[in-house]
């Protein structure tokens, strides 16, 4: 399988430059793979931590701390989901957000509040809805392991604001799996394309070589060199992760240049003419 060719190929530096015309689209499949085993204890830490801390609920009620006081009796725990001691439906807004109790989601008119950031609380689960229209499912009330009284909520008390900072992060927490899946994804996409940034750079840079030797990479093998150069710097890039989280891109980055730099100083004169 090319994927196994190229991690053998890789380690021995000096042959890294002798191969050519290898189709861009393999070459990319394998960087990518790469990129992945660089960014896992970054990949590990977000799924530990249930993804990226959001706050977009908690921002809200934090900052602008609600003044209701009619809240509908009832509470919610990650046992119970929302039990409620009215059947009537309540709508409060707080800034460009809006929140319902009492309601399935479906029964909504979303074009009442299309100005509105949108979050619905059912008896079993909570549904969120960003003012373009997209909209996460939360699974149960995962978030409100400690459970929160909503006449906690009503009138005026010392501690008001960090109780309804607390309501916010419970809320954001209920969409954990959401939260890991969207923060995976953002992670991993901006990594690839960064790193995909870097070839480019890199691939351009070293074509300065073909004022020297007529035979140089072209751009697409450049590329393709660039990229199977970075097996060893993934795998320093994983043990750094490993022992120092958040290291892992400058010793990527660091590792790659170098190695792009010292292959080329050294080998290049018996490969080129």
């Amino acid at each position: 399988m090319f994927l196994v060719q190229y991690f053998k190929k890789s380690f021995n530096l000096p042959k890294i430059l002798e191969i050519r015309g290898e189709k861009l689209w393999k070459v990319l499949i394998y960087f990518i793979i790469l990129t992945f085993i660089a960014n896992f204890p970054l990949s590990y830490l977000v799924i530990e931590n249930q993804g990226s801390q959001m706050n977009f609920v908690e921002t809200n009620l934090s900052r602008n701390t609600p003044n209701w006081t009619n809240l509908p009796g009832g509470r919610m725990n990650s046992l119970e989901g929302f039990v409620s001691y009215s059947n009537d439906v309540s709508v409060y807004y707080n800034a460009d957000y809006v929140y319902i109790f009492n309601v399935d989601d479906e029964e909504i008119d979303l074009s009442n509040y299309t100005n509105y950031n949108i979050i619905i609380f059912t008896k079993s689960y909570i549904k969120f809805y960003d003012k373009s229209g997209f909209n996460w499912t939360s699974h149960g009330y995962e978030g409100f392991k400690s459970e929160i009284n909503l006449n906690e909520l009503n009138g005026s008390s010392m501690n008001r604001v960090e109780l309804f900072k607390q309501f916010g992060h419970q809320i954001e927490k209920s969409f954990g799996p959401q939260l890991i899946l969207y923060s995976l994804l953002t992670n991993q996409g901006i990594s690839i394309l960064s790193s995909i940034l870097f070839v480019l750079l890199m691939a351009g840079l070293i074509q300065i070589y073909r004022i020297r030797y007529k035979n140089f990479f072209s751009y697409k093998d450049g590329m393709n060199f660039v990229m199977l150069a970075a097996t060893i710097p993934s795998i320093l890039s994983l043990i750094a992760g490993l022992i120092l989280p958040g290291f892992q891109p400058v010793v990527y980055n660091l590792a790659l240049g170098m190695i792009v730099v010292f292959v080329l100083l050294i080998y290049s004169r018996k490969v080129f003419y």
